[in-house]
């Protein structure tokens, strides 16, 4: 595909390249300095073992937090299930809505596992320092 020369309006092509220079004016500086900041700080964290520091105490306070709330939103499901099936599902009547509870309420609590499996595989992945997949 060529463009031919009468295509291209120069008055337009200016006011773009003086656009472009204008906004390089207002960011060259932050394009220079996050470059050579970035490194610095992450030798500073990592070295130091301020990372380590941090996440021990982080990471129980939020996986208590995280295991409350499961609990909670769980024992909301299991009582709220009859509720919750007149919002998500008001076709259901009779056999069908019961059966439906029962299922519901049986099978709830399963989802209460999927946050804190996910949790320590975050742990286990940053303990080990494994990014991009498993190490063999």
């Amino acid at each position: 595909m060529t463009i031919a020369a009468e295509q291209i309006n120069l008055r337009d092509a200016l006011a773009v390249w003086r656009r472009n220079v204008v906004v390089h004016l207002r960011v060259w500086k932050m394009n220079l300095v996050a470059p050579i900041i970035e490194p610095v700080i992450s030798v500073l964290g990592f070295g130091w073992g301020i990372g380590a520091l941090v996440a021990g105490r982080v990471a129980g306070i939020i996986a208590s937090l995280l295991a409350l709330t499961v609990a909670i939103l769980v024992l909301l499901g299991v009582l709220l299930t009859p509720w919750l099936l007149i919002l998500i599902a008001p076709g259901f009547k009779g056999d069908v809505r019961e059966l439906t509870i029962v299922v519901v309420r049986i099978l709830f609590p399963g989802i209460g596992r999927s946050p804190g499996k996910n949790f320590a595989q975050c742990a286990i992945v940053n303990r080990f320092r494994v990014s991009g997949g498993t190490r063999m």
